[in-house]
């Protein structure tokens, strides 16, 4: 899990290699987006740098590439 404080939002992948984008509220879970980011299993964080997002597990690597306003503007 990551949090990205200034979007102020989780990203989490799971064991399964789902990426899921949660709202950081404490009071209600909010899940804004779902999609399979890697296929297998993988206990590996998500990591943000230079306005991309990097998913991998043993065998794969990906990347996504973040919209401006959640790339390096915004502090990420």
């Amino acid at each position: 899990m990551l949090l990205v404080a200034d979007q102020k939002v989780l990203v989490i992948v799971t064991e399964s290699g789902e990426l899921v984008l949660v709202a950081a509220n404490p009071a209600k879970h909010e899940e804004l987006a779902r999609l399979q980011a890697v296929s297998g299993k993988t206990w590996n964080h998500p990591v943000i740098a230079h306005g991309r997002l990097y998913v991998r597990n043993d065998h794969e690597l990906v990347c996504y590439e973040l919209p401006p306003t959640a790339g390096p503007e915004a502090g990420l």
